[in-house]
């Protein structure tokens, strides 16, 4: 559904005003700002990605990176806005920022995993050949936050925690 002229122009006034208040340093009032112009209408995925730096400039890096999640789900190629030579500046800023977060999350979420497989299987110190495929042979339980599309047919799932057992 697309939403109607007064709804873009009073989403397109807060986001103006909360980049208003970001630059003069108002990070709580902004962020309010663009809380307020998502509400406006959802499926807007730019407020998403100028709500998330702004969360991350708040220190608050787990929010940011949870709403930009929010915003690739409705655009996943909006954190590759960086990418495009035509892109504006602030987009450009913005959506670096979501991508280097989103990537450094499930770099996080590897590390995690690894270590919770060493846990689980002290005594290897590799994997166990299996039918000629060499790989971890594990009980891996997965609890999907979301399902991320990626340009070119390929696609990964966001974890939300990750369980390894016997």
């Amino acid at each position: 559904m697309t939403p109607d002229k007064d709804t873009t122009q009073i989403q397109n006034r807060l986001c103006s005003s909360a980049l208003v208040a970001e630059e003069a340093g108002n990070l709580e009032h902004a962020a309010s700002l663009y809380r307020q112009a998502i509400d406006c209408d959802r499926s807007n995925p730019t407020p998403y990605l100028f709500f998330g730096f702004c969360l991350q400039l708040l220190g608050k890096r787990d929010a940011a990176t949870q709403t930009w999640s929010l915003g690739a789900d409705l655009d996943p190629n909006f954190i590759n806005a960086w990418r495009a030579g035509g892109a504006d500046k602030l987009i450009r800023q913005r959506s670096k920022a979501a991508d280097d977060a989103i990537r450094g999350h499930f770099t996080h979420l590897h590390a995690a995993f690894i270590e919770e497989f060493k846990a689980a299987y002290p005594a290897r110190d590799g994997f166990r050949q299996v039918a000629q495929i060499s790989g971890p042979v594990v009980h891996l339980q997965i609890d999907v936050e979301m399902v991320v599309g990626i340009p070119g047919g390929h696609g990964f799932i966001a974890p939300n925690s990750l369980q390894v057992g016997r």
